[in-house]
């Protein structure tokens, strides 16, 4: 019986060998989960343990091909530690050189990473401005990802990039979705600006977009940020996070508005407080409100982190929870 698992353990060792010499392939994910308790001026309050939607693993695998050129692959899913369940994320494949790097699949969208998600140190917890009235959402905002696709993003230029993502033609039959931004990156200092449109998709057949410009600067351990959106036609599509307590700005529909986040950050050794305010304005109160967050974080280690802090939303479309409070905190292990 021994001599049989010394013979397995022998083939696959040289199994791995002839893979690794093959393509470099990574294993890494993040498990996260919090507590929190939302007080929405009515019957439906919870207190509840959650997924944030950070949770997430992951294959990524690369081979040198030679000529300054490599092929890459990713196979990402989701995770629910507290509820079970797995969904997928980002899976693409392409090819990355002096031309920069071209991929087909699904993955981020370029909006969603030039500043938004980028941008917020408490990007997908329950302290996000994404969703609250400081960041646009939906599937070609700041939420979720874009399937059917493929990207380009350039080569770095005296610290500029940029990128453009062409998905399938939508819903509309007017034509395809896209993505182009341009980031500028030099030392503490990075400024963006992005576009996102979904031609035919609004009111009448009209084209749905969203334009964004901002800019982050760090000067030792402090971090200001700003970033402004305009939505032409409502293509910010917000949604309740939380399964009952309903936590999130109303989705505005076929509007026009703008959204507006500031946001500082000071780092004191392992430890970092961080404050942010958004503000949501549309041609109606749908969509329109406010938000407001005090969080801290606490690094054990590169990988290991606990965080907390006080989020308000004050969402002017009911009066009955027109002013949503949360507290929580959470854990976060990265590997």
């Amino acid at each position: 019986m021994n001599k049989k698992l010394l013979t397995v353990a022998v083939a696959a060792g040289v199994a791995a060998t002839s893979l690794a010499a093959i393509a470099d392939v990574k294993v890494y994910g993040r498990v996260e989960v919090e507590f929190i308790s939302l007080d929405n001026n009515v019957a439906n309050d919870e207190s509840t343990v959650s997924d944030p939607g950070q949770s997430r693993w992951g294959i990524k695998a690369t081979e040198k091909l030679g000529g300054g050129m490599t092929g890459i692959a990713v196979l990402e899913y989701s995770a629910d530690p507290a509820d079970g369940g797995e969904g997928d994320r980002q899976q693409f494949v392409g090819l990355k050189g002096n031309f920069g790097t071209f991929a087909m699949g699904s993955f981020n969208g370029a909006y969603k990473t030039t500043g938004g998600v980028a941008l917020d140190p408490f990007n997908a917890t329950f302290l996000e401005a994404r969703n609250n009235g400081g960041q646009s959402a939906g599937a070609m905002g700041a939420s979720s990802f874009v399937r059917n696709a493929m990207t380009w993003i350039s080569p770095s230029v005296n610290g500029i990039t940029a990128q453009v993502v062409v998905a399938d033609e939508n819903a509309s039959g007017a034509g395809n979705d896209w993505q182009a931004t341009v980031n500028y990156k030099n030392g503490p200092m990075w400024g963006f600006v992005a576009h996102s449109e979904s031609p035919g998709s609004g009111a009448a057949g009209a084209d749905q977009s969203l334009t964004k410009i901002g800019g982050r600067m760090s000067m030792g351990q402090h971090s200001f940020w700003v970033q402004y959106e305009d939505d032409d036609g409502g293509l910010n599509a917000p949604g309740d996070r939380t399964t009952t307590g309903g936590d999130a700005i109303t989705a505005p529909g076929n509007q026009n508005g703008e959204i507006f986040l500031v946001g500082y950050q000071m780092k004191l050794g392992k430890n970092e407080i961080v404050v942010q305010y958004g503000e949501s304005d549309y041609d109606t109160a749908t969509g329109s409100g406010t938000y407001t967050m005090i969080g801290a974080r606490h690094r054990f280690s590169k990988t290991t982190s606990i965080y907390g802090g006080w989020r308000q939303t004050d969402d002017d479309t009911v009066a009955a929870t027109d002013e949503i409070d949360v507290i929580g905190f959470g854990i976060r292990k990265d590997f």
